[in-house]
């Protein structure tokens, strides 16, 4: 079985192969996709961009102090404010693609699963940040509940808002779209 410091370069691989240098949101989403779909899925809470994993993100900086994986900040102000926006991406380092060819080649099979739903994932409108967060929030209510049809839109706004997440019926036909389009839905 992977662990979260096997999955994450090989996530990394794939969308820095596609050209997409994932920020802390994307990375987090694809992370959750890839572990659901390999069935070892960290813990992940309701959070503002959708599932979140501390998990995910202490392995992330551990990658990062260890050399693996290089994390871009890039600073900018807002147009009406001094506040700082910072926005963060992911890419591999040398050894960072040295760990990726040991992990394909200790589990071919896994890491051939993990590219493959990358590239669908962000050939079908995951490079869209927003529309990758609501893909996973949605994915995330039905996972939870199994009984909740993917065409009752309604109920999962209403559960989305449960969870805080404001999301409305068309987010929720623009994600099913996606997760039927990308072979996710639950």
């Amino acid at each position: 079985m992977l662990l979260l410091n096997d999955i994450i370069p090989l996530v990394l691989a794939a969308a820095n192969g596609l050209g997409v240098e994932p920020n802390r949101t994307q990375l987090q989403k694809l992370i959750y996709f890839a572990t659901d779909m390999l069935g070892c899925a960290p813990v992940h809470r309701p959070h503002y961009y959708g599932p979140y994993s501390p998990d995910v993100s202490e392995a992330t900086l551990d990658l990062v102090d260890s050399d693996v994986v290089i994390e871009d900040c890039q600073v900018s102000y807002g147009p009406f404010d001094a506040n700082e926006i910072r926005q963060y991406s992911y890419s591999l380092t040398d050894l960072g693609k040295d760990v990726v060819l040991l992990v394909k080649n200790e589990s071919p099979d896994e890491s051939g699963n993990i590219r493959n739903l990358v590239l669908k994932l962000l050939k079908n409108g995951g490079k869209d940040t927003k529309a990758l967060a609501i893909a996973a929030k949605v994915h995330y209510i039905l996972n939870r509940n199994q009984r909740l049809a993917p065409s009752n839109s309604e109920e999962i706004v209403k559960h989305a808002a449960r969870l805080g997440w404001e999301i409305d019926e068309n987010d929720v036909a623009g994600a099913i779209e996606f997760l039927s389009k990308t072979n996710l839905l639950p």
